[in-house]
């Protein structure tokens, strides 16, 4: 294997080890700011190409979908500042090989088993994916032992192409996956998988697996009894169990007994303070994924690095840099628990601290912590619930208004309660909304004034609401139909002033730090932040003109107040929008827009030099 030295040139070399996700998280991060007069950027890699193991269980299955193109992605050139940095050229020096380094960055990842453990030659990759497609298609039984994301996932691929076959996975946990998740996390897998056919045993071994591994060769004719008595006759057994760090090529001393690396809150080997690690291989207590290492991991070692190499040359290359020490530099403090578990094309569970799909989702995305650079942290889950027990409430008046309105009177305590409710909700979303303006800007006397305004609009709207409830409708709109245009009118010049505020600070927020190559969740994010505050301020602002003249000329009927009902949705799902600016689900975009465009991640060289051993 390749040693690692440090090198004696004029430049800062960075080797990165590992073409997974984490290390091209590091590749695409360090690519676009690093300055290629100054430093050299080398990806060392087992493989020719970049493996997306996300869809690689689908793949070996059947070649449903075509995925051989969108899986297997070799390593290209790679643009710097729209200038080529690389030729494309690659070598695999001979026998052991010494690549020197200044900063070395591990990100090896773990070792799969089973049908998704891929050789290293581009040729042998695609004859290992038509021998395991033939291993299934010919199966009339199949075993698949371990029930975490990996056999949970790959019975469901199973399913969807082999419908009739009998699927079982055997796991020895009580539950499926692991303690990490909440019981009703893995309850509710388990029920999607039963109600597929899948048989899942929980609690229960096959005996001979204590000792040995089971593989696809060695099914004995007999079939296994489990430890809990149960007689099972597969044709084909799968292990999806096992996984562990590639760390094998480093030294003891610096893993753990479970074979990972042991590392800094820096992401820096204790003793090393030029060798980062992270990925699958830290020795840290959390669940492994692709989305931590990418979205958690490679930002903060980027920005440790960047650090590194400011202070190395403050201190020149032989100086003592103490990363942990600056001020600067990015401490890890773990993640949110947060994982996609899939039941073939067309199902499967995620849970984000929460269970996707559950009743009140909604409620539980917008109060997670928000976006720390806002400053919007701990938005009170009583203020969310509030706001939206007040919608609901606004959903039942506004049936009663239509009853009323075509059934019974055309007055009614229906009408008069959807206008409080939609008082209430208008200023609350407002108020919040001057809230962040004075966040983004950073000028206070902006979310004062913005509070003062709602405070009288407030005001103005309780004292209406309270005439509408003892005067009869017409006399309300006759008595005080001024103080409504004036409500009305007001209610839209604060919507286009703040619409128009929030598009200007967010836009100039939109510049992240570091501008990453197909991975700018943070611009991306933040630009649909800014056509939806365009789009809600624009209608409710339009909604309020259109009542309002209405209002003034057609005061003989109530095609106002049916233009006035939807304002309280827009409001209330603006707010909602709105909260999710927050780190996790920017994140969790980025993810889903890098696995989608993953065809074209690249990595090369910033000097004409790209090694792959």
């Amino acid at each position: 294997m390749p040693s690692y030295k440090k090198t004696d040139s004029a430049k800062f070399t960075i080797v990165v080890i590992g073409g997974g996700f984490g290390g091209l998280g590091v590749i695409n991060n360090l690519s676009s700011t690093i300055d290629p007069q100054k430093h050299d950027l080398i990806l060392v890699d087992a493989r020719p190409i970049h493996i997306s193991l996300p869809s690689t269980l689908r793949l070996v299955v059947s070649d449903t979908d075509n995925l051989i193109e969108k899986t297997f992605h070799p390593y290209g050139e790679h643009t710097f500042r729209k200038k080529l940095a690389g030729n494309g050229d690659s070598s695999r020096p001979p026998g052991d090989s010494v690549v020197k380094y200044d900063i070395l960055v591990l990100a090896t990842g773990s070792i799969w088993p089973g049908p998704i453990a891929f050789p290293t030659e581009r040729s042998a990759i695609e004859e290992h994916v038509k021998v395991q497609r033939k291993e299934f298609a010919k199966a009339s039984d199949i075993l698949l032992v371990g029930g975490g994301a990996f056999g949970i996932e790959l019975a469901g691929e199973l399913k969807d192409v082999f419908p009739s076959k009998p699927i079982t996975i055997i796991h020895r946990g009580r539950l499926l996956l692991n303690a990490a998740y909440p019981d009703r996390y893995r309850i509710a897998l388990q029920k999607q998988l039963e109600g597929r056919g899948i048989t899942v045993l929980i609690g229960d071994a096959i005996a001979a697996s204590d000792a040995t591994d089971v593989s696809e060769s060695n099914v004995p004719n007999v079939g296994f009894v489990t430890k809990q008595g149960k007689h099972l006759k597969p044709d084909l057994v799968i292990p999806t169990w096992g996984i562990r760090p590639n760390t094998s090529f480093l030294p003891s001393d610096l893993l753990s007994s479970t074979g990972h690396v042991k590392i800094l809150p820096t992401f820096q080997l204790p003793a090393h303070p030029n060798v980062f690690a992270l990925g699958d291989i830290i020795d840290w207590q959390e669940q492994k994924s692709a989305a931590k290492a990418i979205y958690f991991h490679a930002t903060k070692v980027v920005k440790n690095i960047l650090t590194y190499l400011s202070l190395a040359e403050l201190e020149g290359r032989s100086g003592v840099v103490d990363l942990p020490a600056s001020r600067k530099s990015a401490k890890y403090n773990g993640s949110l628990e947060m994982i996609i578990v899939t039941n073939g094309k067309s199902s499967g569970v995620g849970y984000f601290g929460v269970l996707v799909g559950h009743h009140y989702r909604r409620v539980a995305q917008c109060t997670d912590e928000i976006e720390e650079t806002h400053g919007f942290k701990h938005i009170s889950s009583y203020w969310v619930c509030f706001v939206l027990a007040l919608e609901a409430a606004h959903t039942a008046a506004a049936i009663q208004i239509v009853w009323s309105g075509t059934v019974a009177v055309a007055t009614s305590y229906s009408t008069c309660e959807a206008s409080l409710f939609e008082t209430v909700i208008t200023i609350s979303v407002q108020a919040y909304y001057f809230h962040r303006i004075g966040q983004l800007s950073s000028k206070t006397w902006l979310s004062l004034l913005g509070w003062f305004v709602t405070t009288v609009s407030f005001g103005v709207g309780l004292f209406t609401n309270y005439q509408s409830f003892i005067l009869e409708a017409v006399q309300w709109q006759l008595e005080w139909g001024w103080l409504v245009k004036v409500s009305f009118a007001g209610i839209a010049t604060v919507d286009i002033f703040i619409t128009g505020l929030l598009c200007y600070y967010l836009k100039r927020a939109s510049a992240p730090a570091i501008k990453v190559p197909l991975m700018t969740s943070s611009a991306e994010l933040v630009n649909r932040l800014i056509i939806w505050t365009v789009e809600t301020g624009m209608l409710t602002s339009i909604t309020s003109i259109a009542v309002l003249i209405c209002f003034q000329m057609m005061d003989s009927n109530w095609i106002w107040y049916g233009l006035y009902l939807p304002m309280g949705k827009l409001y209330s799902n603006s707010l909602l929008a709105s909260l999710n600016a927050r780190a996790s689900r920017r994140k969790m975009l980025g993810m889903v827009q890098m696995l989608s465009d993953a065809g074209s991640l690249a990595t090369a060289n910033t000097d004409d030099q790209h090694t792959k051993l």
